[in-house]
């Protein structure tokens, strides 16, 4: 890539690799003040006109270009110092941190990120703490860009796949029923006075 970089000062050109060095020298300190201010975000413009006007080294070609390179070298100091990454304070203007930031974080622990926005947002609390930021009263905490939170908050939540089923209460076995007694045959009655006979047949009333 050709940035065509130059001195602000004469306008003498300068190679692209010499521009890269300069602007991540720059870009450092321009970061650490940004983590001393609670809250403080920048975007990949601001930086990268920051780091030119510090370096004194311009270049005509647009931001996205090359500030990926200088945030990366300014990442990879931060591991060296055993900080919290700095990279993490220049987001979109979305409020979405950069490619650039996921690749190199995935790059130090494949599987330490699961959301990369909220790895960015707590780097950026730590940052703040180490660079000896004012804090809140509670300490800080990870906070998203005002722009991506608001979007995350009214993103539509995603439905449950799966289907809930209606559950009902068992009925309580009904109570046996009680077995009828047989019913006895009738008795016969005796013809003559007309008393129940007993059970050989024979009236004890009229019998002689």
């Amino acid at each position: 890539m050709t940035l065509e970089a130059y001195r602000s000062d004469d306008g003498t050109a300068i190679d692209a690799a010499a521009a890269q060095e300069a602007w991540s020298r720059s870009a450092r300190p321009v970061l650490v003040q940004l983590a001393r201010r609670y809250g403080a975000l920048t975007t990949p413009n601001e930086l990268a006109e920051e780091v030119q006007a510090l370096a004194g080294v311009r270049t005509r070609q647009s931001a996205e270009e090359w500030i990926g390179d200088v945030l990366d070298a300014v990442g990879l100091e931060c591991v060296a110092r055993d900080e919290p990454l700095l990279s993490a304070f220049c987001v979109g203007p979305d409020g979405h941190i950069g490619a650039r930031y996921r690749d190199l974080v995935t790059a130090l622990d494949p599987a330490a990120v699961t959301d990369i926005e909220l790895h960015a947002a707590n780097q950026r609390v730590e940052a703040h703490r180490y660079h000896g930021a004012t804090l809140p009263v509670d300490g800080g905490r990870p906070a998203l860009p005002p722009q991506l939170a608001k979007a995350r908050a009214s993103a539509p939540k995603p439905k449950s796949s799966t289907p809930r089923t209606r559950t009902t209460r068992a009925k309580a076995p009904a109570a046996p029923r009680k077995p009828k007694k047989p019913e006895l045959p009738p008795r016969k009655v005796c013809p003559t006075c007309f008393l129940q006979l007993p059970m050989n047949g024979v009236c004890d009333t009229c019998a002689p």
